[in-house]
């Protein structure tokens, strides 16, 4: 009987060990990038693409990754109460678990051999004295071999496993909210623009993330707009007349792909992103002339409209800071005049796009809610 259970807890040990590959192990792409530059170079920093990117002709893309953050434990372990990853919790459970059973191990070898001693060569006490010694010696070498056993299977180097960014461009499951206030500390001196119609309806409007040149991409990329989160049908109106100049795939969020519908109106062009796929008016097509308050889209996949800004006829451009920074703080890229440099790593000569800021022009429109037409 008892063979039978130590076999079936030999068996449960073995799963629980083998279990984390099936947990932690993930490709990183799709598709495996060819070796094409910029391209390759992006995907491996968990960069994503999409056909319209000019970067990755055939539409491979890569996962974006949430940033590994540290853990911090319900129940502390002494003073350790944060874990870098799964990996250093259970190498720190092994060495206060040691500095616990060593000391405890050698009291025991030492009271027994004097239970040995004391025995006076009575047979039984002599054995009992063994046992305990066997006992101290076994649980000494299970907790050493153990650790190697972990170490073999790969448990003291897990990581946390990579959360897929549903980003939009900035996905609010993932990435603070940023209110008004840090908006102003950022101090912005970009003018609104105009225009006659809020970008969402009044029905459909839920709050604003002022969240301007925040961190994207675990902090390696600078947010290139401002997010309108929706509710309800979620529905998407042109802010002025204007001219579609692209209609394209944008990124993948959490209920379906989305799309980005870009319009110049005047001598502005608004990146109208994140919106359904699917879900785009008929009349929005390249080309098209579009009147202020026209239906464009429903913008739920994200649970948000990515409302990006640039001056002139221009596409849509990701915004990188300089070479070896970080982005931590809300709004950093704004408040700290990081050039809109879309090529990452970029130490001369860096082009830079012509992204503005649309803060001041979504607040002027605020008090515009308009009905689709």
């Amino acid at each position: 009987m008892k063979e039978k259970i130590q076999k079936k807890i030999i068996i449960i040990i073995i799963v629980f060990l083998l279990s984390p590959f099936s947990l932690f192990a993930q490709e990183p792409c799709e598709t495996k990038y060819p070796d094409d530059g910029k391209c390759k170079t992006e995907c491996e920093a968990g960069e994503h693409h999409d056909d319209t990117s000019g970067l990755c002709s055939s539409g491979k893309c890569c996962h974006m990754y949430a940033p590994v953050v540290d853990l911090s434990l319900q129940v502390p372990i002494f003073s350790y109460t944060k874990a870098a990853d799964i990996a250093e919790y259970i190498v720190k459970i092994y060495e206060y678990a040691l500095i616990v059973l060593a000391p405890l191990a050698i009291v025991v070898i030492i009271w027994a051999g004097f239970l040995w001693l004391l025995a006076g060569g009575d047979v039984p006490k002599i054995s009992n004295a063994k046992k305990y010694i066997s006992g101290a010696v076994t649980g000494l070498i299970i907790a050493f071999l153990s650790y190697i056993i972990l170490s073999f299977f790969g448990l003291t180097s897990l990581k946390s496993p990579g959360i897929e960014y549903i980003e939009g461009e900035g996905d609010h499951h993932l990435i603070p909210f940023v209110p008004q206030q840090e908006y102003e500390k950022a101090g912005s001196d970009v003018k609104s623009i105009g225009g006659e119609c809020f970008p969402v309806v009044k029905d459909s409007f839920d709050r604003i993330s002022w969240n301007y040149g925040s961190a994207r991409s675990g902090g390696t990329r600078c947010h290139a707009g401002v997010d309108i989160y929706t509710k309800g049908l979620g529905e998407v109106v042109a802010i002025a007349d204007g001219i579609v100049t692209l209609v394209g795939t944008f990124y993948p969020c959490s209920k379906g792909m989305s799309m980005k519908v870009l319009i110049q109106h005047g001598n502005y062009t608004v990146n109208y992103g994140e919106i359904n796929q699917g879900t785009i008016d008929s009349r929005i097509k390249v080309g098209a002339t579009v009147k202020a308050g026209q239906y464009i889209g429903r913008a739920t996949n994200c649970g948000m409209l990515h409302f990006e800004l640039y001056e002139g006829k221009s596409r849509n451009y990701q915004w990188y800071p300089p070479p070896g920074v970080r982005i931590t703080k809300p709004n950093q890229c704004l408040k700290e005049g990081y050039p809109k440099t879309y090529v990452k790593n970029c130490t001369s000569n860096c082009p830079v796009s012509t992204n503005i800021d649309p803060s001041a022009t979504i607040k002027s429109l605020l008090n515009k809610m308009c009905a689709k037409n």
